[in-house]
Formats: C-alpha cells, structure tokens, sequence
C-alpha cells in the first residue's frame, strides 16, 4: 500500500516528538492541548480570537483583583 498524504503528515508530526526525553508525554501533552482548544472553540461558539455574535462568554463577578468566577450567573448560587 502506497503512502497517503495523511500518513506522511503524521511521520512529520511524530518526528518532532523523537527527540524529547519521553516522547510519548510530549504527544500525549500535545494532544491534550489541541482537545481542550477545541472543546473551549466548541463551549464558546468560535475560535480562539475569533468575534461572533453567537459566541459564548462568561462574564467577571467581583473586583478586578480577584480571580474571574467561569460559572454564567444562572449557575451561581449567590
């Protein structure tokens, strides 16, 4: 079976985890990373740095020195 594009790409991704020190971490953190970005685009309605209307946003509850609150004000018990 000839090579596929598809199966080039992913020599080319993989050859640039051989030479960490644990290769396999380095793609499994990668792989990580790439899902939860994702997952948030999905969450949120666009991608990162991408404006929409339809995009989801949570908004900061309190003063700007403490840390943001990520739950809609629908999900806050206060």
């Amino acid at each position: 079976m000839a090579p596929t594009k598809s199966s080039a790409d992913l020599k080319n991704l993989l050859s640039q985890f051989i030479g960490e020190s644990d290769p396999l971490f380095e793609i499994l953190k990668w792989l990580t990373e790439k899902l939860m970005l994702l997952e948030a685009e999905q969450k949120a309605g666009a991608k990162k740095g991408v404006h929409s209307k339809e995009k989801a946003t949570h908004k900061w509850h309190g003063r700007s020195s403490e840390k943001p609150c990520l739950t809609d004000q629908k999900d806050s018990q206060h």
